[in-house]
């Protein structure tokens, strides 16, 4: 795919025009009557606007090793893009597009989505609820020697989203660089059930842990520990993985995978797989996460389990 170059000003200008029609705008735009640049090329930290969500690439970081296990193939990088979207809609929106986004070097090379995550990777879900911020981490893998990378996403299939491509260029940033703000409308209370197509979940309480075990939470870290409870009031067995199902997330909506090591240390541990037809299963989960004073909530969402896309908060 190839991008016509734009000027900061220009992307700025145009993104103010189209924003009139509700399709995209820029951090600083001039409101100056243009013709609306399509495709549209912007800078990380570049706040993109539509009129149901908004979103931001904050930063861009590369790194030859996720985790101590997970490392690059030789003469490779990985290029981690901490995004932030929020529905600004009183609607549940899908903000990422279905086409498959992908990083594309100066010479033409496209490189997608690795196979590999860190503990802040978005979850595979990207509907939001209204006022929800999803911030969060993907990761590519390129070679260590490519140059004027670009980000691109393609909403064109997108009839709702006035807006075709987006081309962020991986090496310019803006100064300030954009953020959003979480404003969940509907946070449960421990011990509330909720149910969709006959899945039942609870949050019944939570505790907190330095030490698990052998393990040891890092320093201005520690282990947060809240209960789950499901109950499949359905006819058929069910699928309950961390890697679809389960997130913590931080007030300002940055997501946390499961601590899988500090999860296998519990004794009274949740026990993820299939739950079978009219079964409970009841345990605790972990996350390793700083120690703060922020909100933290723990989100189930149901994406897999063949309901509506849905998903509920509960205060931790």
């Amino acid at each position: 795919m190839t991008f016509r170059p734009v000027t900061r000003r220009r992307v700025l200008s145009a993104g103010a025009a189209s924003l009139l029609a509700g399709c995209v705008g820029g951090t600083d735009s001039t409101g100056e009557e243009t013709d609306t640049a399509t495709p549209l090329t912007v800078a990380v930290g570049d706040l993109i606007e539509t009129s149901s969500f908004s979103f931001v690439l904050r930063g861009v970081t590369k790194t030859t090793a996720l985790t101590d296990t997970r490392q690059a193939s030789r003469g490779n990088t990985y290029v981690v893009l901490r995004f932030a979207a929020r529905n600004t809609s009183d609607e549940i929106v899908h903000w990422f597009p279905r086409i498959e986004p992908y990083i594309a070097d100066g010479k033409g090379n496209t490189y997608y989505l690795a196979d590999a995550t860190t503990t802040h990777g978005l979850p595979k879900n990207h509907d939001l609820l209204p006022g929800e911020v999803s911030r969060g981490d993907v990761v590519y893998e390129v070679p260590e020697t490519a140059q004027n990378l670009t980000y691109s996403l393609d909403f064109s299939n997108r009839s709702e989203v006035a807006l075709s491509t987006v081309s962020i260029d991986l090496e310019a940033t803006v100064t300030p660089v954009a953020d959003l703000e979480q404003s969940l409308k509907t946070v449960h209370p421990l011990g509330e059930a909720v149910s969709n197509n006959d899945v039942r979940v609870t949050v019944t309480d939570v505790r907190t842990a330095t030490e698990l075990g052998e393990l040891t939470a890092k320093e201005s870290h520690e282990f947060v520990l809240p209960t789950l409870e499901l109950t499949n009031d359905r006819s058929d067995s069910i699928p309950i993985t961390p890697l679809w199902n389960i997130r913590l997330k931080r007030a300002n909506g940055l997501v946390a995978t499961a601590d899988l090591a500090a999860w296998a240390s519990l004794r009274n541990g949740f026990e993820e797989g299939r739950i079978d037809a009219g079964a409970t299963e009841r345990g605790e989960l972990a996350f390793h996460v700083p120690i703060d004073r922020d909100a933290c909530y723990f989100m189930f969402d149901w994406y897999n389990l063949d309901a509506e896309y849905a998903k509920a908060f509960w205060m931790l």
